[in-house]
């Protein structure tokens, strides 16, 4: 489901299938496996490591999630890991965009809505306080399949699909919110169908296809999301990420791994025998990929 570095490389993690979360350290070879982190049946979707803590975010209801690794086990009474935030009452069940950290320090995490219906939101959680806001998307009914952020804006993209709905072959829309979740742009990007996208130096890279064009795109803009330059590729990427220790973003693609410059200049570097699920990169600079049970340090 998800991979994630924490301050000191070690590395998390969740599965698609069941309420737990793993930790892994990479130098040792040593890791963990949790029992279920909540009560409610579902998966882990969000895996965001800070400081001394994991927050989760998780199906089924959006529940926001606090973990302290080094404090006792106690689920039981919801005390560690500690359930303090479900948005099912607001009518939301999947945090389908999964969560990140924004440029205020805090968590954004991307929605879908309930069973039945179409729709989606953006859900800020403060970590001092874990005090939670919400923006719902009144633009239209699509949900939140996809969220990243630049130096001063989250970026929620839209996605077609709802929960024991038909998917819908509808326009991709970038909503541009500031952090106090206000709606400062909307942005109508036709059929261009993100898979990923990370901010470095300024310039944001989207991994796209155009179904206008049927042509996989890597689409480079500044930081307002204004675009400078579309590149063609003849390869669908699932996976982009930012590795700022080394200047880089580094993507998948089916089993295939490799790094991008801010230019559009590929390389690829890693072939696996297996599927590359997720990949993620420490503060440190390391990177990690999964593919199906197993994860893997990648050297760049």
């Amino acid at each position: 489901m998800n991979i994630a570095c924490d301050e000191k490389d070690n590395v998390w993690g969740a599965s698609g299938f069941g309420q737990t979360i793993f930790s892994l350290d990479p130098d040792t070879g040593s890791f963990k496996n949790t029992n279920q982190v909540t009560d409610n049946g579902g998966e882990v979707y969000g895996i965001v490591p800070i400081k001394d803590r994991v927050y989760l975010t998780a199906y089924i209801g959006c529940m926001h999630i606090v973990y302290y690794p080094d404090k006792p086990w106690s689920q039981e009474d919801n005390t560690n890991p500690n359930t303090f935030r479900l948005f099912s009452s607001e009518g939301y069940a999947r945090p389908e965009g999964r969560s990140i950290i924004g440029p205020d320090g805090n968590i954004y995490t991307g929605l879908m809505a309930n069973y039945g219906v179409y729709g989606g939101a953006v859900t800020k959680l403060c970590i001092d306080t874990n005090e939670t806001a919400i923006w719902e998307n009144k633009i239209n009914d699509y949900a939140i399949g996809g969220i990243f952020a630049d130096r001063k804006y989250v970026y929620a993209i839209t996605c077609g699909q709802g929960n024991g709905m038909p998917t819908r072959d509808v326009p991709t829309y970038v909503f541009r919110l500031d952090c106090d979740l206000n709606l400062v742009e909307s942005i109508d990007c036709g059929k261009k169908y993100f898979a990923g996208a990370a901010m470095l130096d300024g310039v944001v890279c989207v991994a796209c296809y155009d179904g206008e064009e049927n042509k996989q795109y890597l689409w480079y803009s500044s930081d307002n999301f204004k675009t400078i330059k579309k590149i063609p590729v003849d390869f669908r990427i699932s996976g982009l990420i930012v590795v700022p220790k080394k200047n880089m973003f580094v993507f998948s693609t089916e089993n295939r791994m490799g790094k991008l410059d801010c230019d559009g200049n590929f390389e690829f570097i890693y072939e696996f025998e297996r599927y590359v699920n997720r990949i993620c990169s420490a503060p440190s600079g390391r990177v990690f990929a999964s593919c199906e049970e197993q994860v893997f340090e990648c050297e760049f």
